[in-house]
């Protein structure tokens, strides 16, 4: 539900997450960022993959973009370091 730019972020670009337990609507939460810019949040479902590693345990790039004149999705891979 983010107002995201169509270019704030390309393809290739590291993320990385935050969990965000005090989330009222999901306790399992994970915040995407790339550097310090929040983009959004992980589906649902990879949640508890999140809370079982470091960020200085995956390498987190994207991989495929949807955008129309705004950033509609943002697609990303997780490699296991």
């Amino acid at each position: 539900h983010l107002k995201l730019a169509a270019d704030c972020v390309t393809i290739g670009n590291k993320l990385r997450f935050e969990l965000e337990p005090e989330n009222k609507f999901d306790k399992l939460a994970v915040k995407i960022f790339r550097a310090n810019d929040f983009i959004g949040y992980a589906k649902r479902g990879h949640n508890l993959f999140f809370h079982k590693v470091k960020n200085d345990e995956v390498d987190i790039r994207v991989t495929n973009l949807e955008k129309n004149g705004k950033m509609n999705q943002i697609y990303f891979s997780v490699r296991v370091l």
